[in-house]
C-alpha cells in the first residue's frame, strides 16, 4: 500500500505509566494530560482546536470505567469539540489500530489534522475482574468456553512458536531483558529497574 499523501507525526505526549500516579484520576484526566503535553511538543505550539477528528484507543472502558462513549468524552475534556470522533476497541492493539485509522484518515484526504491516543485505566477493578474483562477479548464460544485465560493463550501461543520455530527460552529473556534496560532510560516506564547486573 503506498500512500497517496505524505503523513507525519508532529507532536506526542504521555502521562507517566504506574498505578499508584493516577489513583484518582479518570482516563479522560489522563488524556487531557497527554494531549496537553503533545500540543506543548509541536515546534511553535499546536492548538488542539485545530484538530479535524479524534481517534481513541480504548479496550474496555465500559467494564474498567463504566463508561463507553469514551472518545467524545476526551474530545470535549481537550476543548475540541464539536469534532467526529471514534472509540478503537481491538484488544492489546488498540492504540495501535486508532494510529492506522488516523493515517488513513489523513492518507484519503478526509482529514488534514487528527488527534490519536490511547488510554486504559484497569486498577477500578479486582484481579478477576480485570481477567474476566480482559477475556473478553479471546473467543467466547471456544478459548474461554475451554478455561483459557489471556496469560494461558500467551502461553499457549509461545509454546506453539517454540515449537514451530525452534525458539528457545533464551530469546525470550534477552527480549524482557532489553525491555527493562529500555524502562530504565524512560523516566515514565512502570517498570525502571534493570533485570540483569
Amino acid at each position: 500500500m503506498s500512500l497517496s499523501r505524505k503523513i507525519a507525526v508532529i507532536g506526542a505526549g504521555m502521562t507517566r505509566f504506574h498505578h499508584k500516579v493516577h489513583a484518582e484520576k479518570q482516563s479522560r484526566e489522563m488524556f487531557t494530560e497527554a494531549a496537553i503535553e503533545a500540543a506543548g511538543s509541536v515546534d511553535n505550539g499546536f492548538d488542539l482546536r485545530d484538530a479535524d477528528a479524534l481517534y481513541l484507543g480504548y479496550f474496555s472502558s465500559d467494564n474498567f470505567e463504566k463508561q463507553a462513549h469514551t472518545s467524545a468524552l476526551m474530545a470535549d475534556w481537550i476543548g475540541v469539540n464539536p469534532i467526529p470522533t471514534a472509540r478503537i476497541e481491538a484488544a492489546c492493539a488498540s492504540s495501535g489500530v486508532a494510529m492506522n485509522t488516523g493515517i488513513m484518515a489523513i492518507a484519503s484526504g478526509l482529514y488534514d489534522i487528527v488527534i490519536v491516543g490511547g488510554v486504559e485505566k484497569m486498577r477500578t477493578l479486582g484481579t478477576g475482574d480485570v481477567t474476566n474483562t480482559l477475556a473478553m477479548a479471546a473467543d467466547a464460544s471456544y478459548e474461554v468456553a475451554m478455561g483459557f485465560t489471556f496469560p494461558g493463550l500467551y502461553a499457549a501461543m509461545t509454546a506453539a512458536h517454540f515449537h514451530k520455530y525452534g525458539s528457545k527460552w533464551e530469546q525470550l529473556t534477552d527480549i524482557a531483558i532489553k525491555n527493562h534496560e529500555n524502562g530504565k532510560l524512560n523516566p515514565k516506564a512502570q517498570y525502571q529497574e534493570t533485570i540483569m547486573d
